[in-house]
């Protein structure tokens, strides 16, 4: 039973030491920080340095009195509710996912006299393309390769020192300088910029706005990328900048580029402010046919060891699995309890009672007792009806016990006599109770 209550105690100590370890391992998970996610996403939502939660607040606040609409289903319908004022369409993201249904409706919202606002660095601006009428030209250029002008006589590769100057104005009145970090280091970035093509003095119907150098670019004309632009459409005007990662929250919280910010938005109208969340969504069955959606590059286990906490919980799924293997995947039975082996105590029991006896001077009880086996031992090995009183044990019966057990007449009637003997007094010495047992040892052993 002892045993039994130790298994019942260890395995229960087991089990509330691995529920207490899980409880801390939790508590630790929720408790400590997110960990900051450096990719550039452009989520208004988002708090992660290179989301764009800040600038959407501000341009729910712009105006106390400026109503601010979110776009989350269609597009088409959204733009078509213009009030007298000029509203404003705003978009930022790192792709601009519209269909030819969706750009004629931006069109008309902005013909009627309101302002587009799209800022995304995607290679592919539909709505771009359409204004001006020339599809077969990459207004989008990156540093890494030909501006589709000039045809340099080398490649502008990406820098590995990202400052960047960057300004709105016609000149750098105003410069604000940053750089594009992942986890609080520098990285390689690659900028991009308007083509020159846009700007050719027999299609100057694009203002240029904002523009930007880098570090190694010592000034000058030729060192100016431009970034912002306007064109004028209808009674509107559409916005387009190709480096929207200048409005994260990184350098909003730094208060690097808010001045920058405000400079770029201080051509909203004073009318509604729609926001554009719908167009950030790919959606493959709807909008581009043009084959199926990338894969990714990575998988499932290699982004889940590549984010922290992703990782801990990947690592303490694996420790609990070999925990459970360890210790609860083994065969479950009843625990077999051990057996000790049965002694013989007959021989030790006699030893104490016998002992219990000599200590007494009167071994009457002892002498009773002896008379009482003698009697069972008639009855079962000679097979005689014994009378109960011992005062009935006559010459016939004597005669009877010697002729079975085959011991003389006179020893039988002297160990009679001597049973009557004691049976009747009290207060028996050692030395007659030792002659007795003597007698009575005969009497068995010599039996037949």
């Amino acid at each position: 039973m002892s045993k039994r209550k130790t298994n019942s105690t260890g395995k229960l100590f087991l089990i509330s030491t691995l529920v207490v370890v899980l409880i801390l391992v939790f508590i630790w998970f929720y408790s400590s920080p997110a960990p900051t996610n450096w990719m550039v996403q452009l989520r208004p939502d988002g708090k992660d340095p290179y989301d764009t939660h800040i600038i959407h607040e501000l341009l729910k606040k712009v105006r106390d009195d400026q109503p601010f609409i979110s776009i989350e289903d269609s597009l088409e319908i959204r733009l078509k509710d213009s009030t007298e004022a000029i509203d404003n369409y705003v978009f930022i993201g790192e792709d601009f996912f519209v269909d030819s249904l969706e750009i004629d409706a931006i069109k008309r919202f902005v013909q009627e006299g309101n302002r587009a606002f799209i800022f995304t660095q995607t290679r592919y601006n539909p709505l771009l393309t359409s204004i001006t009428s020339k599809s077969d030209i990459d207004y989008y250029l990156g540093e890494s390769e030909f501006d589709s002008e000039y045809l340099q006589s080398q490649f502008q590769l990406r820098t590995t020192d990202t400052n960047t100057v960057a300004y709105i104005g016609v000149t750098p009145q105003q410069n604000y300088t940053y750089s594009v970090y992942n986890d609080f280091k520098k990285r390689g970035w690659e900028w991009s910029y308007f083509a020159d093509s846009l700007f050719a003095e027999e299609r100057s119907f694009a203002e240029v706005l904002g523009h930007y150098t880098r570090p190694e670019d010592t000034g000058g004309e030729d060192a100016e990328y431009p970034e912002y632009i306007c064109f004028k459409f209808g009674k509107g005007e559409i916005y387009f900048h190709c480096n929207p990662i200048r409005f994260a929250n990184y350098y909003a919280k730094n208060d690097t580029l808010i001045p920058y910010m405000q400079a770029a938005f201080s051509h909203l109208g004073e009318g509604k402010v729609i926001w554009d969340e719908e167009s950030r969504n790919y959606e493959y069955n709807n909008k581009f046919n043009e084959g199926p959606p990338p894969l990714p590059n990575e998988g499932p286990l290699e982004f889940i060891l590549s984010e922290p906490s992703l990782q801990r919980a990947w690592y303490v799924l694996l420790a609990g699995l070999i925990l459970y293997l360890a210790f609860g995947a083994k065969r479950k039975q009843r625990v077999i309890p051990v057996m000790e082996n049965m002694e013989n105590t007959s021989i030790e029991y006699a030893e104490t009672i016998s002992q219990l006896f000599m200590k007494q001077e009167d071994h009457t009880k002892l002498v009773h007792l002896k008379i009482e086996l003698y009697k069972s031992f008639l009855r079962e090995r000679l097979k005689l009806l014994v009378p109960v009183h011992i005062t009935l044990w006559n010459d016939e019966f004597i005669k009877t016990i010697s002729q079975r057990s085959g011991i003389p007449y006179e020893k039988v009637s002297s160990l009679i006599e001597q049973c009557k003997y004691y049976q009747s007094v009290s207060g028996i010495e050692t030395e007659k109770m030792l002659d007795f047992h003597n007698k009575l040892e005969e009497f068995y052993f010599n039996c037949k």
